[in-house]
């Protein structure tokens, strides 16, 4: 259900409809190419179908590093980057339902009706290196599990979902307690200072030391809050993974980022919580 111009994906590119084209941000000058040439590029990824990649496209058209047509018009990746007729961006992930409307699918590659929380559900496999399972109210079965992202409290931003360790000195309501059973419980940070946090949990307050805590890995639909790396302070919402250590996320309109998950920490409004 994701479309990702990246070389290991079985389909790097496809073409634009005539409403994609007209939304092109940075489209070539029609000038720039013979019209035989672009015609020949769009008449060949249309015959690769699904298997339209850019080494595949390179060997039919012969654009490769010796050849006229890489020394007169420049690599046929900064041309597929800027062709009007052809949707192709290494630099993001796209859900496909949210370009349906300006690509053309081949077949077999067009987005099916799907579950996104079972589509996306990461595999327990992946989560052996975390030390408890939690229960999210409301989310049916089991989420994922507590990551501690650092041996620094540099994740402990307002809003951040954490896990308590059972054995923690925090005396919690038994309406509270009912939803987590065995599993690691859940709260959100509303404050925190070098060693110490004011936690909520289900309507209470209470004061945890920062080192019984661990921030949780978000689940897919979840939001989320970026605590370290390049877009470190942004928000937004996971909607997949790529690959077993990384998540795609939606951090703003149609900007979709792939992160680290040890760059991620499920987020909550502290004041709903």
């Amino acid at each position: 259900q994701i479309f990702w111009s990246h070389g290991e994906a079985q389909l790097e590119m496809v073409l634009r409809t005539r409403v994609g084209q007209a939304q092109h941000p940075d489209p070539l000058p029609e000038v720039y190419l013979p019209p035989e040439i672009r015609e020949r590029i769009v008449r060949e990824i249309k015959a690769l179908g699904p298997k339209a990649k850019l080494e595949a496209l390179v060997g039919r058209l012969g654009w490769n590093r010796t050849s006229e047509l890489k020394k007169r018009y420049g690599p046929l990746r900064d041309i597929l980057l800027k062709l009007s007729e052809v949707f192709y961006d290494p630099s993001r992930v796209y859900l496909k339902t949210a370009i349906n409307n300006i690509v053309e699918w081949p077949s077999g590659c067009e987005p099916q009706p799907f579950d996104i929380g079972k589509a996306f559900q990461l595999p327990e496999e992946d989560h052996k290196h975390y030390a408890k399972k939690r229960k999210t109210k409301g989310m049916g079965g089991e989420g994922p599990l507590a990551i501690p992202l650092a041996d620094t409290v540099s994740w402990a931003k307002p809003g951040v979902c954490v896990g308590v360790k059972k054995e923690s000195q925090v005396k919690l309501p038994p309406e509270v307690l009912e939803h987590f059973k065995d599993a690691a419980i859940v709260g959100v940070l509303v404050n925190a200072t070098s060693f110490r946090c004011t936690l909520r949990i289900g309507g209470t307050t209470q004061e945890v030391l920062l080192e019984d805590l661990m921030p949780l890995s978000p689940e897919v639909n979840e939001n989320v809050l970026v605590v370290r790396g390049q877009f470190e302070g942004s928000m937004g919402q996971l909607v997949g993974k790529a690959g077993p250590s990384q998540g795609v996320v939606q951090i703003a309109g149609m900007n979709f980022q792939t992160i680290s998950f040890s760059c991620l920490a499920a987020h909550k409004d502290p004041s709903s919580a």
